[in-house]
């Protein structure tokens, strides 16, 4: 049988920045887990990845050329590839990967919102591969057209960026500065 994934979130966000979620994950023991932004994460605790090498995780169903190229620059040792934003943010949070790596504007707002608010209440971060933080307020695209780049150790997301290749990140907009 195949391995599906699904959780369903419940978010509050303000300023526009993801601030509250409740996500319950449905397919592992229907754990609840929930953070706010500055309190903290509760139901999950996040978890050190291995120190001895290095883990991405991205897109299972929408690879590319340009999606491999930048992974492959990074040298991961390994490379988990899983359906869901929300999935791949657990994976980080829960030490199965040190980054999750999406240089590509498929992923949508919806699909980052909730899962960035628990990962930022677990001290990780979410960019898009300019290392812009992404906006949420109801006059932006639908679409994280800069692509998504998350890491469960702020320490580690600007290593990540680093390595993403220039000719990648040519290939995606950076946003426009939003007030």
């Amino acid at each position: 049988m195949p391995f599906f994934f699904l959780t369903y979130s419940v978010l509050l966000f303000f300023s526009c920045v993801p601030s509250f979620k409740v996500e319950k994950d449905v397919y592992k023991q229907g754990r609840t887990m929930w953070g706010i932004v500055g309190v903290g994460a509760f139901g999950i605790s996040r978890t050190p990845p291995p120190s001895d090498k290095k883990i991405i995780t991205t897109t299972r169903s929408h690879s590319s050329p340009i999606i491999n190229s930048c992974i492959e620059s990074m040298k991961p040792d390994e490379v988990l590839r899983v359906g869901g934003a929300g999935h791949k943010v657990l994976l980080l949070i829960e030490g199965k990967a040190h980054a999750y790596v999406f240089p590509s504007k498929g992923c949508k707002k919806w699909d980052t919102c909730a899962p960035e608010a628990i990962l930022h209440a677990t001290g990780g971060l979410l960019t898009d591969i300019h290392g812009n933080r992404l906006q949420y307020h109801k006059d932006v695209d639908h679409v994280n057209s800069g692509g998504v780049l998350a890491t469960c150790l702020r320490e580690q997301h600007e290593w990540f960026k680093n390595h993403i290749p220039p000719e990648v990140a040519k290939t995606l907009p950076v946003p426009p500065t939003q007030s």
